[in-house]
């Protein structure tokens, strides 16, 4: 009985070793193909205590480095004191979580990489991190491609825009004086045909001159050339600016208007007033250009909006708002954005029946943003 029990007892023993030997191998496996895979991707894998103290390197790790023997942290990968120093492993230790940051290795070059503290407990109790290094090198080049690109680009931007600004500038000499020349004529010419000839030279020479000045805008604000002004305005200054604005559009119209201003608006404003006042010219132009009957109104209220950039004003500035709604022809939702780019109009047949280049609301944008506001429909 008792040679029984012996004989079943080695059987089992020597089941389990099977077993056992069979769980070993499938370790190795899978070790060797953790450590493949980690080489491959040139990923460094490390696990230390909260003294700092490595208890295991991957094997390539170690090829470059060495054993690390009694070494720490900092010894061992950097030769550096100062390198756990506020390390952000810390933090994981603390707080028993995943922390990730980015670093460098200083014995491989530098090389940038991307790092995972997890902690974790070992089979006795102790608090270990688990640190894997991801290489970061290829997509730090491509950063650095793309931002070399970016600026590149952004200077051809600059550039394109500086020259438009000096051509458009050269531009308005002659045409101021043909303008000047062609006024003084069709006050002198008695021929009716030869007036109505110079006539059309005037219009035509105000057009485009109202289009170079137009870009002249547009490349200022694209090639940071624009310069602000701020200083106090009286808030009827604005309102006076705008029925001036309404006398003269709408005159020989049977168009209504009215502007209201909320009484809880600040009587000065702080602003680049000649800034504002274009942005509102532009749209108030606008509204008069498609309104053919019925009322345009003007409404300025306080602005809960805060600025979306600095420019000469605090962060948390006041802001006002400036509504203009008309009873013209109206514009599709699918347009709402399309309208503030630059040469784009809602629809090509409206733009060949009122005119118009596009500028407008383009410039009135770029100048909202400037002042720190937006502009929506």
């Amino acid at each position: 009985s008792v040679m029984q029990d012996a004989q079943i007892q080695k059987k089992r023993t020597e089941e389990a070793l099977v077993r056992l030997e069979d769980s070993m191998a499938e370790v190795r496996r899978l070790n060797h193909q953790i450590e493949f895979v980690l080489g491959a991707t040139k990923t460094r894998m490390c696990i230390f205590d909260a003294e700092m103290k490595i208890h295991y390197i991957d094997p390539e790790g170690q090829n470059i480095y060495g054993d690390p023997g009694e070494k720490n942290y900092s010894e061992y990968f950097g030769d550096n004191p100062d390198l756990t120093r506020n390390y952000p492993v810390e933090d994981a230790f603390k707080s028993k979580k995943t922390v990730v940051f980015e670093k460098v290795l200083p014995k491989e070059d530098n090389r940038p990489v991307l790092a995972t503290a997890v902690p974790y407990q070992d089979g006795n109790g102790q608090w270990l991190i688990a640190e894997i290094n991801v290489d970061l090198s290829q997509r730090k080049q491509i950063e650095t491609e793309l931002k070399s690109a970016r600026d590149a680009a952004e200077a051809a931007n600059r550039a394109k825009s500086l020259f438009l600004a000096n051509m458009s500038h050269e531009l308005r000499t002659p045409l101021n004086a043909i303008i000047g020349f062609s006024q003084i004529l069709s006050t002198q010419e008695k021929n009716r045909k030869k007036a109505h000839y110079i006539d059309s030279i005037h219009t035509s020479g105000n057009v485009l001159l109202s289009l170079i000045n137009d870009i002249l805008d547009l490349s200022k604000i694209k090639s940071g050339e624009l310069k602000l002004r701020i200083d106090g305005y009286s808030i009827e200054d604005l309102e006076h600016s705008i029925t001036r604005a309404f006398t003269t559009l709408l005159a020989d119209t049977d168009i209504t208007y009215a502007v209201d201003i909320d009484p809880a608006v600040p009587q000065t404003i702080h602003t680049d007033y000649m800034k504002v006042w274009q942005i509102v010219q532009n749209v108030i132009s606008n509204a008069v250009k498609f309104t053919h009957s019925g009322s345009i109104q003007v409404k300025v209220t306080n602005s809960t909006y805060k600025p979306i950039c600095q420019n000469g004003f605090g962060a948390d500035a006041n802001m006002i708002a400036i509504a203009i709604s008309d009873t013209g022809i109206g514009i599709q939702s699918g347009h709402h954005t399309k309208i503030f780019d630059a040469f784009k109009q809602a629809d090509r047949s409206i733009s060949r029946r009122y005119g118009g280049a596009g500028l407008g609301l383009s410039i009135a944008r770029n100048l909202c943003e400037y002042l720190g506001g937006r502009i929506t429909v």
